[in-house]
């Protein structure tokens, strides 16, 4: 048997589409993360919801999306309560373009063992003075990540920055992969040897030298995200940029132990399968405003040739090693 795993099978990984606001419009996002038509959902609803997953769930981590998250005017509100939950952990994607002032009051929170942030940095948009200025706000006391999306025309900026984060801040820092376009089916970059070498850097190259920096943080909390192939651990973004994430016809845990939800609150088991692609498979499993959600039990088959998100890769998942050679 074949068979995929993350560092914690018993996570329970909640990703949520949470608003089309942005300040941001980058090229290989999708118009409709970006195009502010989409406002943020009732306060109420999002936290009933959560606590909901928390009390059938021993760990639930909550990714955030936009648009821009930080816009939610709620937002700390949310984070203060569901601090009360010890097994909730929220991760807040942003662009890190708030004023410093804000990032400060959020620092303020003591929110550390319950939030983790993920600054991404977009090189055609991003002011990178600001982006490392908010980076330097929060690096002692918060568990932060610095994704740079890998725009070929930025390389060099993006370069640049990625090196003076890593020589002075407590901040994990990766490559990310980019497509040409905004739709899933749109290849990659070709990517120089060079650009490929950063993209497949190793976890541990990527995370800050724990004994070089002195935090105030636990370093305790990480979203369970790393990839074990077969019992082997293995680098995410090789292992796509190799053509090997094809899952398609093994059992996954998507819609047990994951959930994506979309814009228009409709709840599928993950993001690669969402949006209603194989409607006569009926893999929707409610809307999150009608409050019709009803989680799955048994593992799903998954129909997709490729499994493009992190996410959804690591979700435990198995097949018969006759049927199938990753």
């Amino acid at each position: 048997m074949r068979e995929i795993h993350s560092n914690d099978r018993d996570a329970f990984l909640l990703t949520w589409q949470f608003t089309s606001m942005c300040n941001f419009a980058c090229a290989y996002c999708p118009e409709m993360l970006h195009d502010n038509k989409v406002k943020f959902p009732d306060y109420d609803l999002v936290l009933t919801f959560i606590k909901d997953l928390a009390k059938n769930n021993k760990k639930v981590y909550v990714d955030l999306l936009g648009g821009e998250t930080t816009m939610w005017p709620q937002l700390l509100d949310f984070l203060k309560e569901t601090k009360k939950i010890s097994n909730i952990i929220t991760t807040i994607e942003t662009n890190g373009s708030r004023s410093t002032r804000w990032w400060e009051e959020f620092a303020a929170e003591e929110l550390e063992l319950n939030v983790l942030l993920d600054f991404t940095y977009h090189g055609a948009l991003c002011d990178p003075d600001l982006y490392y200025a908010n980076l330097s706000t929060v690096h002692e006391t918060h568990q932060v990540t610095s994704s740079f999306m890998l725009d070929p025309l930025h390389f060099d900026k993006i370069n640049n920055l990625y090196k003076k984060i890593k020589d002075n801040l407590a901040v994990d820092c990766f490559y990310k992969l980019v497509r040409h376009g905004t739709n899933s089916s749109d290849t990659y970059f070709d990517y120089t040897p060079e650009m490929l070498s950063k993209l497949n850097l190793s976890r541990e190259e990527m995370l800050f030298d724990r004994d070089k920096f002195t935090t105030k943080k636990s370093d305790i909390v990480h979203t369970p995200t790393e990839l074990f192939v077969d019992g082997k651990k293995t680098n995410w973004q090789t292992f796509v940029i190799e053509k090997k994430n094809s899952f398609k016809n093994w059992k996954c845990s998507a819609g047990v132990k994951r959930l994506f939800i979309g814009l228009d609150g409709d709840i599928w088991p993950c993001s690669v399968i969402g949006g209603g692609r194989y409607p006569k498979l009926n893999y929707k499993m409610g809307n999150i405003y009608d409050g019709t959600f009803k989680g799955n039990s048994e593992y799903i088959s998954c129909p997709e040739s490729y499994c493009g998100c992190k996410m959804d890769g690591v979700l435990h998942k198995y097949k018969d090693e006759a049927l199938t050679t990753i």
